[in-house]
């Protein structure tokens, strides 16, 4: 009988550990600012001039590319920016990429400038580079 109780005791651990990796509103193991929603957040694409990550805030969590926009700041004094998708190194252009069906313009710093005005992602597929080309989907720097 004191088996049983172990092996009850034993499952209702696990499930007591289920449920509280479950529940929404868990704190977020991200720092601030790290991202938006889902999945990868945009932090990760900022670089300082100095290759340093920027420090990212918002003024609650989770930041929200609407509502609640993070705030990054670079410890030397520069402007966080985002590497280029575009061979060329320029940013591209969307045409009829964000929700509204407006044109989304990819920008060296999206927080300070986001690419759609609604607020919305675009969709990468209708991006073009200025030399013609598709770009890239953006990746962390260094890799």
């Amino acid at each position: 009988q004191s088996k049983m109780r172990v092996n009850a005791v034993i499952v209702l651990a696990c499930v007591l550990a289920l449920a509280a990796a479950q529940r929404p509103g868990r704190p977020d193991r991200r720092l601030p600012g790290a991202g938006f929603g889902k999945g990868r957040g945009a932090k990760h694409l900022l670089r300082c001039e100095d290759e340093s990550k920027p420090e990212c805030s918002c003024g609650d969590t989770p930041c929200d590319p609407v509502t609640n926009r993070p705030t990054c700041s670079c410890a030397d004094g520069s402007e966080p920016t985002m590497k280029s998708p575009c061979k060329d190194e320029s940013y591209p252009t969307c045409p009829g990429a964000c929700a509204d069906g407006s044109d989304a313009k990819l920008t060296a710093n999206p927080f300070a400038n986001p690419p759609c005005a609604d607020g919305s992602r675009p969709q990468f597929f209708k991006c073009i580079c200025d030399d013609g080309s598709r770009p890239k989907p953006p990746k962390p720097f260094g890799k």
